[in-house]
């Protein structure tokens, strides 16, 4: 038994979502996007094989039908998206540690530990993660019982084939999405760590920590990624209550997985420009007495000190430029838009079907 289960968990180490795109020879993006079209495809082929594509219905029945084939089409396209989305975030902290290795600054042995750490979670706690995550979304639709007022909807022998295959991959969806946000978080913790062993900081040269930068903002892109499009799932009125909880725990960890990164860099460039300041406020003094004592090359030693120390009060103490606060803010509004995409589209079917 030990035997098996130490197995179990080096299959779990050394599996990654990337090894998979690698296999198939296909990239994050264009794998996600050929296995989401295949699963629209193969929904709507089984849908018209079987003739429920055709069927004959009236108009409220019409929309239950609809919205069912929509959470079952939307969860499907979910869950492959949460796949490529681990495989991309792989990529991502790859890219970021070989970036890292060209700073002297940052050290080797530091570097080493991250990236030995990095996809390396256990599989005990993996396990754990996913049962939360499974758990959660397969009591979630308890959340609708006030909302929906009559519990005929939770019995198996009224669901039709669209809702068996939404209730079945909720859950596993649940689990794939506690798993990419626990390895985001984590990872996010780990350069955090790596962060805080910078031996010196260059203030006139904070591009070189655009690692951190991009790091970041790689994980927010990922989790508002998710929760756009699961924003469309609240067309359906019973599911508000759990969009708008899915919406605001995705911005949170977009947060987190934004600052994380950063957030110790911001610490040492805060110590760097006290230092940096209070070596530039003890030597202006002495340039200005040796320009008042006419001694050669006083006025440019003066000139540059005052130079440095405007340069050195004008770093920005976050590592994010300007531009990269503006995009993480739109990424904010992208689940808006999508409820407000989803809340047209509900109009536009209301209206066709009168």
């Amino acid at each position: 038994m030990t035997t098996i289960v130490q197995r179990f968990d080096m299959m779990v180490r050394t599996s990654t979502a990337q090894a998979f795109f690698d296999r198939i020879g296909m990239t994050p993006l264009f794998g996600g996007i050929l296995f989401a079209t295949l699963w629209g495809v193969a929904v709507l082929s089984i849908e018209a094989i079987t003739g429920r594509l055709f069927v004959e219905r009236s108009g409220q029945q019409l929309e239950t039908f609809l919205v069912e084939l929509g959470l079952a089409l939307i969860l499907g396209e979910l869950l492959v998206f949460v796949v490529a989305a681990m495989a991309a975030h792989e990529n991502r902290t790859d890219r970021t540690i070989e970036e890292l290795k060209l700073l002297p600054e940052v050290p080797r042995d530091g570097i080493d530990r991250t990236e030995a750490a990095l996809n390396d979670y256990g599989s005990v706690r993996l396990a754990i993660v996913a049962l939360s995550g499974f758990v959660f979304a397969f009591m979630a639709p308890i959340l609708e019982f006030p909302i929906v007022g009559n519990y005929d909807a939770f019995n198996p022998a009224h669901w039709s084939p669209e809702v068996y295959v939404h209730r079945i991959l909720g859950p596993v969806l649940g689990a794939g999405v506690a798993l990419l946000v626990h390895v985001i978080i984590s990872d996010s913790v780990r350069f955090w760590e790596l962060a805080r062993e910078i031996t010196s900081i260059e203030l006139t040269d904070l591009g070189r920590y655009m690692p951190f930068t991009n790091q970041g903002l790689s994980n927010a892109a990922i989790v508002i990624g998710f929760v756009a499009p699961f924003a469309f799932v609240a067309i359906v009125d019973r599911y508000l209550l759990l969009v708008a909880s899915i919406t605001l725990y995705g911005v949170v960890a977009a947060l987190v997985g934004l600052f994380l990164p950063v957030w110790a860099l911001r610490e040492r460039i805060q110590d760097e420009k006290v230092k940096e300041a209070a070596w530039c406020q003890e030597r202006i003094p002495k340039a200005r007495a040796a320009l008042r004592d006419s001694k050669p090359g006083a006025g440019q030693d003066l000139a540059g000190l005052l130079m440095y120390s405007k340069e050195v009060n004008e770093v920005h103490a976050w590592p994010i430029a300007p531009g990269g606060i503006a995009r993480f803010t739109l990424f904010l509004l992208i689940p808006l838009g999508s409820w407000g995409g989803g809340a047209l589209v509900e109009r536009l079917v209301d209206s066709a079907l009168g």
